[in-house]
């Protein structure tokens, strides 16, 4: 065995990691999801109460009004919520990746390193089934930097994918909810104060919520095409032979993950699962082919 990686990540104690992190981002992914809900779902009732609600009560027309700003305000809120859960999830999963991949914790960039009572307040009864081989267990048959490479490479090849077709998911709903409230505020047609109260209180919400999660989802993919297209660089390097890989290299892919794993917008639950079958056999031929090419070396 040329590394003990695959030993390593399925020892309880790590696996309990990976658990608490999952549990950490999916509470980060229910906060977005309800900010999701609150710029979205509102606003669409909102545009349909027209047809209930007459035009000149000024009362709840100005209480419409005042949604946009109350809208963006819980914008806010639930995003520091996200925040705060999402940054605790990613330094639990850079520790597993420390000790499980051998690397000394970089208090200078990457904080206080999570104490015992941070993993087990947060990992819940899940099936160990799902968190074991978290990297390929082909990785074994590489030497211990090569089998790091590609353990980095692993998390962002999985999470560009995932990333690419979320912003799918998202510019169809947008649209979708865009072209929604502006036709039923021109059917209508009331008038340009009615107008504005119900088609262009309930658009800024929208038009915040798509334009911050869509910038921010697409600078995660930005990053994870950057490092992975670093790693594959080292890669062929060392299959050539051309010179060999410091192990601060390892720290700088491993700073940009961590970076990338605390700032990036929690990819939905029911997405990562949906695509997990064939990302996982996507990656393992990846690694599979990579591993055969270094035996014929």
């Amino acid at each position: 065995m040329a590394n003990n990686i695959v030993e390593l990540e399925n020892r309880q104690e790590h696996i309990n990691q990976l658990k608490a992190a999952h549990h950490l981002y999916t509470k980060a992914g229910h906060y977005s999801t309800a900010y999701m809900l609150f710029c979205v779902l509102i606003p669409i009732i909102i545009s349909f109460a027209r047809f209930y609600i007459c035009s000149d009560n000024y009362l709840v027309l100005h209480s419409l009004m005042a949604y946009s700003v109350v809208a963006l305000v819980i914008g806010f809120v639930l995003e520091a919520k996200a925040g705060k859960h999402r940054n605790l999830a990613a330094k639990i999963q850079q520790l597993f990746d420390c000790d499980v991949l051998g690397l000394e914790w970089n208090s200078y960039v990457w904080g206080t390193k999570p104490s015992a009572e941070d993993v087990n307040d947060n990992y819940v009864n899940l099936p160990d089934k799902g968190f074991v081989n978290w990297y390929d267990i082909q990785v074994s048959d590489l030497n211990k930097v090569e089998a790091t490479l590609i353990c980095q490479r692993t998390n962002l090849a999985y999470d560009s994918k995932l990333r690419k077709k979320f912003n799918t998911i998202i510019d169809c709903i947008a649209w979708s909810v865009l072209a929604l409230i502006m036709f039923v505020g021109f059917y209508k047609n009331e008038g340009m104060q009615t107008a504005i109260v119900f088609v262009g209180v309930p658009l800024v919400p929208i038009i915040k919520w798509i334009l911050t999660t869509r910038k921010q989802n697409l600078e995660d993919i930005e990053t994870c095409e950057s490092l992975k297209s670093f790693i594959d660089n080292c890669l062929e390097r060392l299959k050539k032979n051309q010179r060999s890989i410091n192990e601060s290299v390892l720290y700088r892919i491993q700073d940009g993950i961590y970076k990338h794993r605390k700032t990036a917008f929690k990819i939905p639950d029911y997405l990562y699962n949906l695509m997990r079958d064939k990302q996982e056999k996507s990656i393992h031929t990846m690694i599979n082919q990579y591993v055969h090419q270094e035996k014929k070396h």
